[in-house]
């Protein structure tokens, strides 16, 4: 009796076991089903996220070693210039409410991304809040979704 309550116990654990490992690829296979639009508008996320955080080290990872903003009175910054708006202060995000997004991607590794923001923030020192049009471009590369270079432009009402 004890033996077959033995088998019984190793029967129900090998199942548990087999149940737990043909449940694993399944979980890894829905988080793997993200579309490259979908990882842009992630990454766009996070981007905000790290501006408004004022969080360089995350900037660092997301900008690509070449980028550019063009801020909403057309000045073009490059990287250093922008991290260091950001890590001074002259360029400071309270909120941003970015909506009517789109993502056209380009042989899985290209991404324009445009979208509607309503942003009440400062850029190079200047009152900057209102309403933009954005477009950035996003380029995947070893590391990811990099951010290559954005541009906002006011809308005028």
């Amino acid at each position: 009796m004890k033996r077959a309550l033995l088998y019984v116990a190793l029967a129900a654990a090998l199942v548990q076991v087999g149940v737990a490992r043909s449940e694993a690829p399944a979980r890894q296979a829905a988080s793997n089903t993200a579309t490259p639009a979908d990882e842009v508008k992630q990454m766009e996320k996070r981007h905000t996220d790290a501006l408004m955080k004022k969080d360089l080290a995350a900037l660092e990872k997301i900008w690509s070693h070449d980028y550019t903003f063009t801020n909403g009175q057309g000045r073009l910054l490059s990287r250093a210039e922008r991290l260091e708006n950001v890590r001074t202060g002259a360029t400071e995000i309270q909120s941003a409410d970015e909506r009517d997004v789109q993502v056209r991607v380009y042989g899985g590794d290209a991404a324009v991304l445009v979208s509607h923001v309503t942003l009440k923030a400062q850029y190079s020192g200047k009152e900057a809040s209102g309403e933009y049009r954005h477009t950035a471009v996003w380029i995947k590369g070893a590391g990811g979704w990099h951010l290559v270079a954005n541009q906002i432009t006011p809308i005028v009402q």
